[in-house]
């Protein structure tokens, strides 16, 4: 029989509001995660909300969406693969570039944070970016290693404007001798955040660097290497700071229980992590055969730390 055009035509409309559908989910996605080009958001909100929801802000929701992505890429959009692995490698390296050069120029230590996440998303999308099980494994791996870092670095922000009511790196000047276990919190978090080891950022880097290497994306590791540089000369310049610099205002700056707990936990998160990464990995990749329908993975045989 002839086919009916009108059907054929509602079929077409469907598939297209379907696709429309597809696309903003795509788009709230990386809105939420902070990636570049949705990342306009970040900087702002980061320095304008109190810092306790900024923190919030700065983990939970992108926990959340790459939980997500990964489920719809890695297992419901397998077959188009060869598609968006290139939307995942262009989106890598602009958030990586863009979230380290900008946040150079930052005087306010939120907002050079707020930057610094989005090349920390950069870098986790080097995981997605890969395609296999094993970067399911390095993302689920380096937003682990990325929560304990970034949630201790604003409690020491917390903890440090609660005295000094500034956010402004120029005054963390000296803070070594207003704190010496701020100063030290801090200097653990930002040279893990680089990926300096033996801390849990240098594990994660690794990680997902391994698994753009197994699929030959040497570009992009390339470009993760020169950004894994530049976010080491701003971190370098608050470590400086704290330690070089005299402080403007010699008060010692107290540090109350909750906090000093909280930072307590993001110091033993990127530690562990950094020096007995097996437990870990081994969740890592349980928890990627969850969202993955990709064979392959078991990071943990092809790392020089696994067993």
């Amino acid at each position: 029989g002839e086919e009916d055009p009108q059907q054929d035509g509602k079929g077409g409309a469907l598939r297209r509001d379907g696709e429309i559908r597809r696309d903003r989910r795509r788009r709230a996605l990386g809105f939420k995660i902070g990636a570049v080009p949705l990342h306009s958001w970040i900087p702002d909100t980061y320095q304008g909300a109190p810092t306790p929801v900024t923190a919030y802000l700065s983990i939970a929701p992108k926990g959340a969406a790459f939980a997500i992505l990964l489920r719809i890429f890695f297992s419901t959009l397998v077959a188009l693969k060869p598609q968006w692995v290139w939307l995942m490698i262009g989106t890598a390296i602009l958030s990586m570039l863009y979230g380290n050069i900008v946040a150079i120029a930052q005087k306010n230590i939120k907002r050079m944070l707020a930057y610094s996440g989005i090349a920390q998303i950069g870098n986790i999308l080097i995981g997605m970016a890969a395609g296999t099980r094993m970067g399911a494994e390095a993302v689920l791996f380096y937003l682990l290693t990325y929560l304990f870092a970034n949630l201790g670095a604003f409690a020491v922000v917390i903890a440090f404007s609660q005295t000094s009511n500034s956010d402004e790196i120029e005054d963390y000047s000296g803070l070594n001798r207003r704190s010496p276990f701020l100063a030290f919190a801090m200097l653990i978090f930002l040279l893990s955040l680089a990926g300096v080891p033996p801390l849990a950022g240098f594990i994660g880097k690794i990680y997902v660097f391994a698994a753009a290497i197994k699929e030959e994306l040497y570009a992009l590791i390339t470009v993760g290497l020169i950004s894994i540089v530049i976010s080491l000369y701003y971190y370098i310049i608050v470590v400086k700071k704290m330690y070089i610099n005299e402080p403007a205002d010699p008060t010692p700056v107290p540090v109350p229980g909750a906090l000093r707990a909280v930072i307590y936990v993001g110091l033993a998160g990127t530690l562990i992590l950094g020096m007995w990464p097996q437990p870990f990995m081994n969740f890592s990749v349980a928890a990627a055969a969850v969202f993955s329908t990709m064979g392959g993975g078991a990071v943990a045989a092809g790392l020089p730390f696994g067993n």
